[in-house]
């Protein structure tokens, strides 16, 4: 697995979850599922604190299904995007899933003090973002090529500012592992992967 957070990549082994104990500790397995003939993709994510890890069974009716986020209980929630390619679904999810965590952080802060997010994806192509930053930065988010601005410019502009704002772990996952071979984390991120599924198969009927 790969590990990255607000600064540079880290690598860390498959059985390890970063911890921090002057926080809470917060673990969020983002997924998005895309239809290229409707244009639609459905994103969402699973909320599990550090402390249910172990305890939580890692079935989706362990997870109550959620229109709020709530720190409090193990859920799921789930959002229609308009997109075109798995890559954006997979972009709009996590920065969704940072403008929530961003007002529950405002909102709940003077109670509860500060939070430690890690979030797990199965997209390489955000998880590799942070060590592209500063290239994109320095490029202005435009092809070196051609001048142009990148396809994805303004929500790779709005991700850094969140990133900066919630200074997550980002974790990449493979997807898709054969169910005898899973990592508990795998079989987390598979409970959030079919979730996704179904949420877009009811959004096309």
């Amino acid at each position: 697995m790969v590990i990255t957070n607000g600064s540079s990549p880290k690598h860390i082994s498959g059985s390890e979850v970063p911890a921090n104990s002057t926080c809470s500790k917060f673990l969020f397995f983002s997924d998005a599922s895309f239809d290229k003939n409707s244009k639609t993709g459905v994103g969402g994510f699973l909320c599990l604190s550090r402390g249910n890890l172990n305890s939580a069974s890692p079935s989706l009716s362990s997870f109550q299904s959620s229109e709020k986020l709530d720190l409090s209980v193990p859920s799921i929630m789930t959002k229609t995007f308009t997109c075109n390619s798995c890559v954006e679904a997979e972009l709009n999810t996590v920065i969704w899933l940072m403008q929530l965590i961003v007002a529950e952080k405002l909102s709940e802060a003077p109670q509860t003090g500060s939070i430690e997010v890690t979030i797990y994806t199965d997209s390489q192509s955000v998880a590799q973002l942070l060590t592209r930053r500063s290239k994109l930065e320095s490029l202005q988010f435009q092809s070196k090529r051609s001048k142009k601005q990148l396809t994805y410019a303004s929500s790779y502009r709005l991700f850094f500012t969140l990133v900066d704002q919630v200074r997550p772990n980002i974790i990449w996952v493979p997807g898709h592992q054969p169910v005898k071979s899973r990592h508990p984390i795998n079989k987390f991120f598979s409970v959030i992967d079919c979730a996704t599924r179904a949420a877009l198969r009811n959004n096309l009927k």
